[in-house]
């Protein structure tokens, strides 16, 4: 994939791209929508709002990963605070476009 298409790929298109890759490696997955400050798609409590874009798991491996589009702004306080909290437990991982080398060992 050129530079190019992964700097114009967005958020949505590099979530959709990285699920079928990770389908295809055998992991089940997980995404939660946000709907407001304190709640991800109804799931109310302080991890709400930071919650990660995508929750995979695969044997006993899990990782929680946060998603940006290439030229998106790095994760706000809220995501940081949860990824930081979840990292005491699981893999977590923030993820662009341009770390698909890394992505596809990861998800091997």
């Amino acid at each position: 994939m050129t530079a190019q298409i992964l700097i114009a790929e967005s958020e949505a298109q590099f979530q959709a791209r990285l699920i079928e890759y990770a389908i295809s490696r055998g992991w089940e997955w997980m995404h939660i929508g946000r709907t407001g400050k304190y709640s991800a798609n109804g799931a109310k409590g302080t991890l709400g709002t930071g919650w990660p874009d995508l929750t995979l798991v695969r044997g006993t491996r899990l990782i929680f990963a946060e998603l940006k589009s290439q030229r998106a702004p790095v994760p706000d306080a809220y995501q940081q605070k949860v990824l930081l909290i979840l990292s005491d437990v699981a893999e977590v991982y923030h993820w662009r476009p341009s770390d698909w080398p890394m992505i596809l060992e990861v998800l091997l």
